[in-house]
């Protein structure tokens, strides 16, 4: 209906040769384009100050949603919606910048590598100092008896008198698997030296440090080329507790 009286408004104006050059009206945009298509007529478009106002109040109130929004967020959240929040998260964004790169370099990562590696030792002393505490079927074990247990022996008490022995083992290796070439004793002014034929091969790197090679083809050991006698573990052994 607006804008049908508006066409008849502006009709009569032009009948009585009267210029219409602006025009207020709302946003609608329909009136101007049938000014331009029936009357050929180019206007200038200017909204009103109801239609202004609201349009402001409007846009006002919606913006004012979008902050209560936000402010109910942060609130929910804990935080300040103002430059201390800013400040906290700049703070907070460098040290996790700070400790990426940390871990992305290569010190870091060596050392974490080391310390896998000698955490991985420690659990295996652990367990070798402790021996076997479980296993599969233990329960069904005949040769066990579950009620059975090994007693704690008591401190020993050094009274001066006892005998103190100083004793050296060499291997083949640093593995848990190498064998015994050497048992080497002293206790005051006695000595003790055994060689023990090995069942698996010396390494090089042992034979460096202990200057001791064996063949198992010819049976034969020698220390820094002078060769010796070696015997058996069991013999070893046996000799050194006699000892």
């Amino acid at each position: 209906m607006e804008s049908q009286a508006g066409m008849q408004a502006d009709k009569e104006l032009l009948e009585q040769g009267t210029p219409v050059k602006t025009i207020e009206e709302d946003e609608d945009n329909t009136f101007i384009a049938r000014l331009k298509s029936e009357l050929n007529l180019t206007v200038k478009k200017r909204f009103d100050k109801n239609h202004t106002i609201k349009d402001i109040v409007s846009k006002l109130y919606d913006l004012q949603k979008e902050d209560m929004k936000n402010n109910l967020i942060n609130e929910a959240a804990n935080l300040s919606p103002g430059e201390f929040t800013m400040a906290i998260s700049a703070v907070r964004d460098q040290k996790m910048e700070k400790k990426e790169r940390k871990e992305n370099s290569k010190e870091y990562k060596v050392n974490r590598i080391q310390k896998k590696r000698n955490r991985n030792t420690n659990e295996r002393k652990h367990l070798v100092r402790e021996g076997k505490t479980y296993g599969s079927q233990m329960e069904f074990d005949q040769q066990q008896d579950p009620e059975l247990t090994t007693e704690i022996p008591l401190p020993f008490n050094l009274d001066g008198t006892e005998c103190k022995v100083f004793f050296d083992l060499e291997t083949t290796g640093l593995g848990r698997n190498s064998d015994i070439i050497q048992i080497a004793a002293k206790s005051y002014s006695n000595s003790f030296n055994r060689y023990v034929i090995p069942r698996v091969d010396i390494q090089i790197e042992a034979s460096k440090i202990t200057g001791i090679t064996y063949s198992h083809g010819t049976n034969k050991m020698y220390v820094r080329g002078q060769i010796v006698e070696p015997v058996s573990l069991h013999k070893a052994l046996l000799d050194f507790i006699h000892f």
